[in-house]
């Protein structure tokens, strides 16, 4: 979800959104010097269905991101390369799915270079089938966490500011993205989120890794317990 930009060519479209329970859409096209950047804004009420379209659209995004705040508005963000005449087709193709109501500015996310999470605060990888970002993004909303990464792919990143509810949110976000054939697993924490949640969570072939542990590291002399299940 790191990302270079060529800042030659930037032209940004964006929609103003009324009312704070709107869903912000943003749509980022970029190419390489033959090409041009553009981003489109746009009230949107279901960021999985914004997802969705793209993904299945004949648009060929390099990138479908989503970002989430605690509160307010989210975003979704589209990467498109190529050469110029190619991105522009492809533009207009991505307005129609998305509307055509926006205005000129010129700046790219300013999210787009960092993880959600503030030092001290509890930070999560969170995986799932791409059918199941709607279920998660409600999730991450009702226990009070903020979520940005790659919608496109199935695999975000969440954010807990407060420590007090990290456990409850780790449970909650687990369980969710193993419904949708996924995981949670806590990237970053304070040292009493770590010591009170299990970071890894259920994972197969345990049993397995930890034989070819015994066997290649008898004396568990290498990271002793730094992977999962403390092995």
């Amino acid at each position: 979800m790191l990302y270079e930009f060529d800042h030659q060519q930037i032209s940004t479209l964006v929609e103003t959104c009324d009312g704070p329970t709107d869903e912000q859409l943003m749509t980022l096209v970029q190419g390489g010097d033959q090409s041009a950047l553009a981003m489109l804004y746009r009230r949107h009420t279901a960021v999985h269905d914004a997802v969705q379209s793209v993904v299945h659209a004949q648009v060929v995004p390099a990138a479908v991101e989503v970002d989430q705040p605690v509160d307010g508005r989210a975003t979704v963000t589209v990467l498109l390369g190529g050469k110029a005449e190619g991105v522009e087709g492809r533009v207009r193709t991505t307005r129609q799915l998305l509307g055509e109501h926006a205005e000129v500015a010129e700046s790219a996310p300013a999210s787009w270079s960092s993880y959600p999470w503030q030092p001290g605060e509890t930070g999560l990888k969170l995986t799932s089938v791409l059918s199941g970002l709607r279920d998660v993004l409600r999730t991450a909303r009702e226990v009070g966490a903020s979520v940005r990464g790659s919608g496109g792919t199935g695999v975000l990143y969440a954010a807990v500011a407060d420590a007090e509810r990290a456990a409850e949110a780790v449970e909650r976000l687990r369980a969710v993205c193993v419904r949708h054939q996924g995981a949670a697993v806590v990237v970053d924490a304070p040292r009493e989120v770590k010591q009170a949640v299990d970071s890894w969570g259920a994972v197969p072939a345990l049993e397995l890794m930890r034989r070819v542990k015994d066997q290649f590291d008898p004396s568990h002399r290498l990271a002793p317990g730094r992977f999962v299940g403390g092995i």
